[in-house]
């Protein structure tokens, strides 16, 4: 059996966001299965749990096999989360040279940052820069155009630990 909780309240109560029994009695498959578990928008607007609203969250993985342990098991993970922000609260860029520091509290070791950021300008229109940092953060340098701020307009700022 394999399944999917998450906590919306730092582990006092977990809900149930996929699960399902892999093994029935004898069909066993070695076969990898795929699983995506939706508890984001989506799952928001059909009015089921959700992230959504909050900045943080914990995942729970419940693996139980019966006799093998080679039949239940987890091989790859990757979360994805977005946090979409009025666009005005944006950080804004300047015309010229603007210095973007980004850090992290604690990261795994190895652990990279990439740091995006798009934006329009008046003459040149979309624009957009990304880097990857170490783990820890770093600085970049962002040169915009236009001659006063209000030729610049934020569009997206995204940060992934990986």
């Amino acid at each position: 059996m394999f399944s999917i909780h998450v906590s919306i309240d730092g582990g006092s109560s977990w809900h149930c966001v996929w699960g399902t029994v892999f093994s029935r009695k004898g069909r066993l498959s070695a076969r990898p299965k795929r699983i995506r578990a939706t508890f984001g928008a989506r799952a928001y607007r059909e009015g089921e749990f959700s992230v959504v609203g909050k900045y943080g969250y914990l995942v729970r993985f419940d693996l139980l096999a019966r006799k093998d342990l080679n039949h239940v098991g987890l091989d790859a993970l990757t979360l994805r989360t977005w946090c979409l922000c009025n666009m005005m609260a944006l950080p804004a860029l300047l015309p010229g040279r603007n210095q973007v520091t980004v850090s992290t509290a604690s990261a795994p070791p190895g652990a990279r940052l990439r740091v995006g950021y798009e934006w329009t300008e008046k003459p040149r229109g979309q624009r957009r820069i990304a880097r990857v940092l170490p783990g820890t953060g770093g600085a970049i340098t962002i040169r915009a155009g236009g001659r006063k701020p209000s030729d610049i307009r934020m569009r997206e700022v995204s940060v992934e630990l990986f």
